[in-house]
């Protein structure tokens, strides 16, 4: 392989581009997170406040309380099923 450029011999020089300046600001992933978890707090916030108001007590305050109870049992089947897959060897049996 051959390259022709002046940068790559001593006599000459390119100027190597200069660094960006850092930024001081929050990044763009932070600022998702950020929002995303106020947006949670406000959805459970406002759904307790909501299901109090309407008579509920005890667990019952939580909106939507079954699919939270049963998340956890998903996300674990979820995560059991994606590894078997990477484990199964398919094959076929013979006749």
């Amino acid at each position: 392989m051959t390259l022709a450029t002046k940068c790559a011999c001593p006599p000459y020089s390119c100027a190597s581009p200069t660094p960006d300046e850092p930024s001081h600001g929050l990044s763009t992933g932070s600022k998702l997170l950020i929002a995303f978890f106020t947006i949670l707090l406000a959805y459970f916030l406002i759904g307790i406040v909501w299901n109090f108001c309407n008579g509920a007590h005890g667990m019952e305050l939580v909106p939507n309380a079954d699919f939270w109870n049963e998340l956890p049992k998903l996300i674990i089947e979820g995560v059991v099923f994606t590894c078997s897959c990477f484990r199964r060897k398919g094959s076929y049996g013979e006749v």
